[in-house]
Order: structure tokens, then sequence, then C-alpha cells
């Protein structure tokens, strides 16, 4: 079960890469109508929570990037 969870993780992971990838520096920059955040930020977010709930199943704190912006993203919206 452990493996299907990290490959699919991995999957996950290429995926973000790839589309993120896509969008222009500018792009990032932008925060949508309607939305309190831009879309580099929410890119950050969604990278911070994908390597927390990692080293939650696996108890492998401190050694994913994300851990270090954890005052960022953990409990503001921004």
């Amino acid at each position: 079960m452990s493996q299907a969870i990290i490959h699919t993780s991995k999957v996950l992971r290429q995926v973000v890469i790839g589309q993120v990838q896509a969008v222009s520096e500018e792009q990032l920059d932008v925060q949508p109508k309607g939305f309190n955040n831009t879309i580099r930020w929410n890119v950050g977010h969604m990278i911070y929570w994908m390597d927390r709930y990692s080293t939650l199943c696996f108890d492998s704190r401190g050694n994913s990037p994300g851990y270090h912006f954890r005052p960022a993203y953990s409990n503001a919206i921004r």
C-alpha cells in the first residue's frame, strides 16, 4: 500500500511540475479576480502541502524542501 501512495505522489508531483513550467513568470504573479492570492503563492501552497502530507505519512519531518516554508503556508491565506 505505501508503495502505491509513493508512486501516486511522484506522478502527481510530475504532473504539477509540468503544468507549472508551462506558465510564464508574468502569469505566476497574477492575482485572478475573486482570489486572495497570486498563482505563484498558490503553487507554493500546493507544493508545501504535498510535502507536508508526505512527511505526515512517512514521519520524515524536516527532510522535505517545503518544511522550511511552514510559517508562510500553514495557517494564513495571503
